[in-house]
């Protein structure tokens, strides 16, 4: 089976992306055959890794899986309106890979970053991939209420809202 993973931070970057890594490498070392789609690799130092290019598109071939990491807007949390701006170069920079990739036979989305969950969305609406979303923070409900946001009326309705796309995944699965 051809699976598609979009996560927008990826290993060698540390942190909770480590559990897309060993969900990519134990799909992989059961026979099948995995794709993921990334950022540049730059958290927590708001650097590019050193043997990686920041404008440029990479494609290497990391323990048998396939990983593609995009060009994005490098922001640290204390830039969220250049972390947003990143967030949404991803986005765009993923699109043309995942066009190359349209003969998977399911896409996992992994979230946070919640841009991602888009992703998901359009290559199941376009395509007719399934996707799994595989939520490690309830987006945009977790980043809100850790900021002590959600007794903002207008951004609780936006939580509301966008939760509701969720229902668009073929499953949601929480990590935690």
């Amino acid at each position: 089976m051809k699976y598609l993973i979009i996560a927008q931070n990826y290993p060698p970057e540390i942190g909770p992306v480590r559990y897309t890594y060993d969900l990519a490498n134990s799909l992989n070392e059961q026979g099948h055959n995995i794709t993921v789609i990334t950022g540049i690799p730059h958290y927590p130092t708001n650097n590019v890794y050193p043997e990686f290019v920041r404008n440029k598109v990479s494609v290497k071939n990391e323990n048998g899986i396939e990983v593609i990491r995009t060009p994005l807007l490098l922001a640290s949390n204390t830039q969220p309106i250049k972390r947003i701006l990143g967030f949404i170069t991803f986005f765009f920079s993923a699109i043309p890979q995942l066009l190359k990739n349209m003969d998977a036979h399911l896409l996992i989305v992994s979230i946070p970053p919640l841009n991602v969950l888009f992703l998901g969305i359009l290559t199941k609406l376009l395509f007719r991939i399934p996707f799994i979303a595989l939520l490690r923070d309830f987006e945009p409900y977790s980043t809100f209420n850790t900021r002590g946001l959600l007794n903002n009326r207008f951004l609780y309705i936006v939580t509301k809202l966008i939760s509701k796309l969720y229902k668009y995944a073929d499953a949601v699965v929480v990590v935690h």
